[in-house]
């Protein structure tokens, strides 16, 4: 794992805290600085091949906007980092799902565990399924709750239960995919290689390999 890719794991785990005790306590300017520090971080690592004054311009930029939003939408910037999230998964997987593509769970199973059959083909694609089901929920949810709830209710379940259920989620696939599949394989080495996969390259990949 690269450098920046350890940071914005930090900064990723750091920001729905911070946004959460930013929304209880009053103080927005937390979780809108963790929020701009992962957004650079992020552009970095997108950018980390191109010329060094676009990657600094787009940092500038970031930062910028993180200062308008201290300064002028401090009480309703916080509102929308759910929501792009779960919109942006919800992309990654769905867009996977179409004619000519391979879904992103199958090509997961396929070029880093090394898994392929028509049986195992078959069920990766329900599990992209459930999971673009989910984010489309998740999407529902932050709305509804930013429309109707109070801001603590909001923030708990934007900022901390929905992270849990995803956790969730994820571990009763796992047990399913062991009971369904009827094949043993290792949960340290499966979180090894997923720590490993970069999903947003994997996910570009899933129109090349439609074919194979």
């Amino acid at each position: 794992m690269r450098r920046s890719n350890r940071l914005i794991l930090v900064l990723a785990i750091a920001y729905p805290i911070s946004a959460h005790i930013s929304t209880i306590w009053a103080i927005p300017q937390l979780g809108i600085s963790v929020l701009t520090a992962l957004l650079i971080a992020i552009s970095y690592d997108l950018t980390y091949k191109r010329k060094p004054w676009l990657r600094g311009s787009i940092a500038l930029a970031i930062a910028l906007f993180g200062l308008f939003a201290l300064l002028y939408a401090k009480n309703v910037i916080l509102f929308f980092p759910p929501i792009v999230i779960s919109a942006t998964l919800l992309y990654l997987f769905g867009k996977t799902l179409l004619p000519q593509r391979v879904p992103l769970i199958t090509l997961f199973s396929r070029e880093v565990l090394n898994e392929t059959s028509p049986e195992i083909d078959a069920y990766t694609r329900k599990v992209t399924l459930a999971w673009t089901i989910f984010f489309a929920t998740m999407i529902v949810e932050c709305i509804l709750l930013a429309l109707f709830a109070n801001k603590d209710t909001w923030s708990l379940f934007t900022n901390i239960v929905n992270y849990i259920f995803i956790g969730i989620f994820f571990v009763i696939e796992l047990i399913f995919r062991r009971l369904y599949l009827k094949k043993p394989f290792s949960i340290i080495e499966f979180f090894r290689k997923i720590a490993k996969t970069n999903f947003h390259q994997l996910a570009k990949r899933t129109h090349e390999n439609s074919n194979s």
